[in-house]
């Protein structure tokens, strides 16, 4: 049995685990055929076309600034209901502790931030409680930073990094 992290749309509605014992199941909840995008060792599904054939859904925010997040910086559209599964042959689950986080278990969060030509790590001094709120923050540093982050890396807010 493999678990996936739904992640709908709206921000108000939360992000939780899915049970899905095959390809049926994520046509069940994402209500359609998925288009899958592979990130690394993860996938992430998304409907493209909404109710009316050749029209797009509405753009899922959280779910676009995870895949920025995961992907190093690509920005990828994702439209709908989106669903986040491991794509490990030996694991069910997203792995820890992305599902922690994802699912609003492990906050708040410190983004740590690595410069062009500097040797360390500068972390934040305000937190996010929130996993996508900090990956949004980390969207506007890297897009304001005009090319001088080389790195970023979002840690629970008491996690002493040692690097």
């Amino acid at each position: 049995m493999q678990y996936g992290i739904y992640i709908p749309r709206h921000r108000w509605e939360p992000v939780e685990e899915v049970r899905l014992a095959d390809e049926e199941d994520v046509r069940d909840v994402l209500y359609g055929d998925p288009l899958t995008i592979p990130i690394g060792e993860l996938s992430l599904s998304m409907i493209v076309e909404g109710i009316v054939p050749g029209r797009r859904r509405w753009l899922n925010f959280r779910a676009a600034r995870l895949a920025w997040f995961l992907a190093g910086g690509v920005i990828v559209p994702i439209y709908g209901a989106a669903i986040l599964v491991s794509d490990d042959v030996q694991s069910e689950r997203v792995p820890e502790p992305l599902r922690r986080r994802l699912l609003g278990l492990d906050g708040p969060f410190r983004i740590h931030l690595g410069l062009q030509d500097e040797e360390s790590w500068f972390g934040q001094g305000h937190i996010q409680l929130d996993y996508f709120e900090a990956i949004e923050e980390a969207m506007d540093l890297h897009r304001d930073s005009m090319g001088t982050i080389e790195h970023i890396h979002i840690a629970r807010a008491d996690e002493v990094l040692l690097w």
